[in-house]
């Protein structure tokens, strides 16, 4: 009988640790699941001159605060003509004056989060997002979409520029992609990590990217 018990109790220890483990990996696989095709549930609000105070504490000293998503800000970059560009997972893009701290564009990017974005050229950005996709927008004036670069299977969570004709992405669908901006299309697919990858850029050796990822490694390509 004293030998059943123990039997049951190890059967019940095993059990315990199997569930917790389970449990644990299962919310490692879905702590970065981005779901696609969610629209946001409100409109991003344009900022406020009250939201734009100047802040100057003691040892720190902020200069301003620009309000103007609702949701986290995953990406910044400044640009031509001391303009700002910010990227969220509200889905919009906002470019700021920097001088005059206000907006200047505010438009919606992609069907779910903005990841990223990067200059391409004067009045010419990339985006990168949550619905798979690559996005080229011309912002001259009013932006609008120049060419859309499908292929990836999950978020766009970094590009880098390699020259005037290429660009590469990384994603979370574990590979990292080269694009001709000219014929807008995949040039060809790099593939080997064994999860997210979150950051792809340009080596200054020539022909050379690197990659870093989710499964605790770099990459070089």
């Amino acid at each position: 009988d004293l030998t059943n018990v123990n039997l049951n109790n190890n059967m019940n220890i095993i059990s315990e640790v199997k569930e917790e483990e389970s449990h644990s990996k299962k919310f490692r696989e879905s702590e970065f699941d981005f779901p696609e095709e969610v629209p946001p549930p409100n409109p991003p609000k344009n900022p406020s001159s009250e939201d734009n105070k100047e802040i100057d504490q003691k040892g720190n000293r902020c200069l301003m605060a620009l309000r103007g998503h609702y949701d986290e800000v995953f990406c910044i970059l400044e640009i031509f003509n001391k303009q700002l560009v910010s990227c969220s997972k509200d889905g919009t893009v906002l470019i700021w004056s920097i001088d005059n701290q206000s907006v200047i564009h505010n438009f919606k990017a992609h069907n779910n989060n903005v990841g990223c974005a990067i200059e391409l050229e004067q009045n010419k950005i990339a985006t990168g997002g949550g619905d798979c996709k690559i996005k080229i927008w011309d912002i001259s004036s009013d932006p609008k979409e120049d060419a859309i670069l499908s292929g990836h299977k999950n978020s766009v969570f970094s590009i880098c520029k390699i020259n005037e004709k290429f660009i590469a992405s990384a994603s979370c669908d574990k590979s990292i992609r080269l694009w001709d901006l000219e014929k807008k299309k995949c040039d060809c697919i790099f593939e080997g990590h064994m999860g997210y990858v979150w950051s792809v850029v340009k080596l200054k050796e020539d022909n050379k990217i690197a990659s870093a990822s989710f499964d605790n490694t770099i990459k070089i390509w």
